[in-house]
């Protein structure tokens, strides 16, 4: 799915631009989201809890184009991961 932005030509919002509809363009936007054909997130989860000192999962997060995992091992440090599912 491809999300839209409308700008004007000289790359102003619109409610800013003076010239109105004429200037408008549309732009394809990456959906904040991983590509369809990326490695599902069960598999990434699954991988981390496997390693020996893992306890539990913190936080989860999509940003930039990667997952940010937060987890705490047995011993109680707190760790941070990321991982590009497209690898």
């Amino acid at each position: 799915m491809v999300q839209y932005l409308m700008t004007c030509f000289h790359h102003r919002p619109y409610n800013i631009c003076q010239n109105g509809p004429k200037e408008l363009r549309a732009f394809a936007v990456r959906p904040n989201q991983p590509e369809p054909n990326a490695r599902p997130l069960s598999q990434i989860l699954a991988d981390i809890e496997a390693r020996p000192d893992f306890h539990y999962f913190q936080d989860i997060e999509w940003d930039d184009d990667r997952y940010e995992i937060g987890y705490r091992t047995r011993d109680g440090n707190e760790r941070e991961i990321y991982v590009d599912p497209m690898k």
